[in-house]
C-alpha cells in the first residue's frame, strides 16, 4: 500500500523491478495533486500497470515522508500512527539516519 507519490517514484526505488515482481497486487491511494505517468512506469517497470489497483480513502495528509523526517528530527510520530504501527517502528529502529 502507497500513495499515488510514492507510486510516481517507485522506478528509482532500490530494486523496484524485483520489488514489483514479488508483488501480487500493489494497493495505491490517490494523492491530490499528483498526476500518475502510467506510459513512464510501464516503460520503467513492464507489468505495473496491471499490478495497481486504487484504493479509495479520505485524504490525510500523512506520508512516509513526513514520519521519516519526523523520526530523523527527534520528533514524536505516535499521534500520527496507529499503536500497533507505531510499534513496530520504535521496536525496529525504522526511518533512523
Amino acid at each position: 500500500l502507497m500513495g499515488g507519490d510514492s507510486l510516481s517514484d517507485l522506478p528509482e526505488w532500490y530494486m523496484a523491478k524485483e520489488f514489483v515482481a514479488v508483488c501480487h497486487t500493489i494497493g495505491v491511494m490517490r494523492r491530490p495533486g499528483y498526476e500518475i505517468d502510467f506510459s513512464r512506469l510501464e516503460t520503467q517497470i513492464p507489468g505495473i500497470e496491471q499490478k495497481i489497483k486504487f484504493v479509495e480513502t479520505s485524504s490525510l495528509e500523512i506520508s512516509a515522508s513526513l514520519i521519516r523526517s519526523k523520526v530523523q528530527s527527534g520528533k514524536s510520530i505516535r499521534n500520527y500512527l496507529q499503536p500497533s504501527v507505531y510499534r513496530i517502528i520504535q521496536d525496529h529502529n525504522l526511518y533512523q539516519v
